[in-house]
């Protein structure tokens, strides 16, 4: 049977549709590989950096890039829940890795083991990283409405990453 031509004009748009769906599915789908190979990537290579601070503290990189991994996955949860930018993406910071390198290698320096040494780094890392945040967020409560006048002195990537 021959299909009506107005019924072939139905099916004809629907399926350049679906073919506009597909594209503009791929753009996210190829933005996130990219993102998450970033995230990999620079976990890796901070995870390097950390696990060399100290020569004790080699055989403990794994450890490191799970933790990396790890807040970047809560970071990245925070962000969509709660940051006003929901699209940020969540990666480990280059700026954070000099600091977080001396207090690895500050930690390491004192303990009596590789494996004593790996947990004083990670919880001076912790420490750290909840003292950065305690910081700024009594800054954001003490300041209310005049937060907008604060953030204009900080860089924006820091903006971007805390507010």
């Amino acid at each position: 049977l021959p299909v009506p031509a107005a019924a072939a004009a139905l099916v004809a748009p629907a399926s350049a549709t679906q073919k506009v769906d597909l594209a503009a599915a791929l753009k996210p789908a190829i933005g996130g590989s990219l993102a998450g190979f970033l995230t990999l990537f620079r976990a890796v290579s901070f995870s390097l950096c950390y696990a060399h601070a100290d020569p004790r503290l080699a055989p403990y990189f794994g450890l490191f890039l799970q933790s990396l991994l790890l807040s970047t996955v809560l970071s990245q949860l925070t962000y969509g829940l709660r940051h006003s930018l929901p699209w940020a993406i969540a990666c480990p910071s280059s700026t954070a890795t000099p600091f977080n390198s001396a207090i690895a290698a500050a930690a390491a320096a004192g303990a009596a083991s590789g494996q004593a040494a790996a947990l004083r780094c990670m919880v001076g890392m912790a420490l750290g990283s909840l003292g950065t945040a305690g910081l700024f967020w009594a800054i954001r409560v003490s300041t209310g409405p005049r937060i907008e006048a604060l953030k204009g002195s900080f860089p924006q990537p820091l903006i971007l990453g805390l507010f």
